[in-house]
């Protein structure tokens, strides 16, 4: 089946060859721009019948507003169909003058003899031929205009000739101005889209992605500070352990020693900023108080765990109140309200020597657990 001359679009008919042949032009170019050879295609159809119809004219129109022309193809389009009218409107100009009318050219007679009568009237002669050359030059100057060329358009055509091409210029500074603030304003949506993109964090789908970016994260930072044997990070658990070279707490005690708060003082501030960088998938830092198996020399496993339990969380307590004092951490005391908490675990997690057996100092100890977001 044939295809329609007119291309339907949202219910109005269009030229649909003037329509392809500008796509095609756009499809053509690299940049999807029309040319200025993309636009001399497009101009040789719309007047290809030496008439630009009203459908031309809407298909020009929807052409322009939705097909991308190159600047240079655009002013060669606009001023090639300007052209293109004003020759037009003064070709019909032209043709609405009427033709010249012939004048019949006075053949001489021959002489004749003057008759009588003729003869009386020839006395009368010379005192006409003053009299019209008295009154030819006062006709003249009293107003007398020349004649007008036939086919030269008037000088109020030419001037509203001129005022239309001024309008139409005017319109199309006004379009231009109207595309170039359209474009600027796109430009700067699709840099404040390529700002937000750039600074998005790559996002997490599950909780073994989240520990993994925190411990990643952590290492970048901390790595000089996980490199001692002091200070143990499990990446897998998200746990940093202190392991004391000398005595944290004194046994049953819960003052921290110089020894802890030294080390605490050194690593925590650095610790947190690691963190705030990481803010959305941290849910709570956990600070967790360890005891020896030893409780007031009791043989009664279960009185000792107890025990030992209100004593770790105390020595968690007050590791607690001692990292949140630290004056390089004073500025980040609003953030680690909501994040820091207390645990107690007893003597469940001793640490032990080469023979097995537990080395009660070494236990006396804390551990910093990370909670990460379960869910984004």
């Amino acid at each position: 089946m044939a295809k329609s001359y007119y291309k339907i679009i949202e219910g109005k008919k269009y030229d649909r060859e003037v329509i392809e042949i500008a796509e095609e032009a756009a499809a053509a170019e690299a940049d999807k721009l029309i040319s200025v050879e993309g636009a001399r295609k497009i101009y040789d159809a719309i007047i290809d019948g030496n008439t630009i119809t009203q459908i031309e004219q809407e298909t020009l129109d929807y052409i322009k507003e939705n097909v991308a022309f190159s600047e240079e193809a655009i002013e060669w389009l606009d001023d090639e169909i300007e052209k293109w009218r004003a020759e037009k409107q003064f070709q019909e100009t032209k043709a609405s003058y009427p033709a010249p009318t012939p004048q019949t050219s006075l053949k001489s007679k021959p002489a004749q003899a003057p008759k009588p009568k003729e003869q009386e009237r020839s006395k009368v002669w010379p005192a006409l031929v003053i009299t019209l050359l008295i009154l030819l030059p006062i006709a003249y100057f009293t107003g007398k205009q020349p004649a007008k060329t036939v086919g030269e358009p008037s000088l109020s055509t030419r001037v509203t000739g001129l005022e239309a091409d001024l309008q139409k210029k005017e319109q199309k500074v006004v379009t231009l101005t109207a595309r170039t603030k359209n474009l600027q304003a796109r430009l700067t949506e699709a840099e404040a889209k390529q700002s937000s993109l750039a600074n998005k964090p790559t996002p997490v789908n599950n909780s073994a992605d989240i520990r993994k970016q925190i411990a990643d994260a952590l290492e970048k930072s901390m790595g000089d500070a996980f490199a001692g044997s002091q200070v143990q990070f499990d990446r897998k658990r998200l746990v940093v352990s202190f392991i004391p070279e000398q005595p944290f707490f004194a046994g049953g005690g819960i003052v921290i020693k110089p020894a802890l708060k030294s080390l605490l003082s050194d690593f925590f501030p650095e610790f947190v900023e690691a963190l705030v960088k990481q803010d959305r998938h941290i849910a709570a830092i956990r600070i967790q108080g360890h005891a020896s198996s030893n409780w007031k020399n009791t043989q009664n496993p279960n009185g000792a765990f107890l025990g030992n339990m209100k004593l770790s969380i105390a020595r968690a307590e007050a590791a607690l109140a001692f990292c949140l004092n630290l004056r390089d951490t004073t500025h980040r005391r609003d953030w680690l309200k909501k994040r820091l908490v207390t645990t107690g675990l007893s003597n469940s997690t001793p640490i032990l020597d080469a023979s097995g057996a537990e080395n009660r100092v070494r236990s006396r100890r804390i551990t910093i657990s990370i909670d990460p977001v379960t869910s984004q």
